[in-house]
């Protein structure tokens, strides 16, 4: 599918450390925006961590929507399923199971199919990684 809007491409986050700073910038902003609180490390440990948690397994990603001018305009990560609800121990593994993360598109630019985007480019790269369940619960 052709994106609407020709202004954006979905890229995979690199390993570089300015881009890295970039995207935790843009997460604990949206974070402010979204639910008005800051930085809480039990809850955006992944945050502080990006290179560990989304680039060093590769059964995990982080996807970013970039503009030409190289702003961020939107996100999502994908791990292996690493929930420790209750009700669930039996239903989902990490092999079998990833959850999505850090689903964020910026206020200006919503509405746009963006967040679609980044939907199904995480969906391309599940099927990839052979998993056969996407979970959208997450404890944080």
């Amino acid at each position: 599918m052709v994106n609407r809007l020709k202004y954006y491409k979905i890229v995979e986050l690199e390993k570089n450390k300015n881009l890295l700073k970039k995207v935790q910038d843009f997460l604990f902003n949206m974070m402010k925006k979204e639910y008005g609180y800051g930085y809480i490390p039990e809850y955006h440990y992944d945050i502080k961590n990006l290179k560990e948690i989304y680039l060093s397994n590769e059964r995990n990603n982080f996807f970013i929507a970039q503009a030409e001018n190289k702003n961020i305009l939107g996100t999502i990560a994908i791990r292996g399923h690493d929930q420790n609800f209750k009700e669930l121990r039996d239903l989902y593994s990490k092999e079998s199971t990833d959850n999505v993360w850090r689903l964020f598109v910026d206020e200006n630019f919503r509405r746009l199919g963006i967040a679609s985007e980044l939907v199904r480019k995480m969906e391309e790269f599940s099927r990839k990684k052979h998993y056969k369940i996407i979970s959208y619960t997450q404890k944080y």
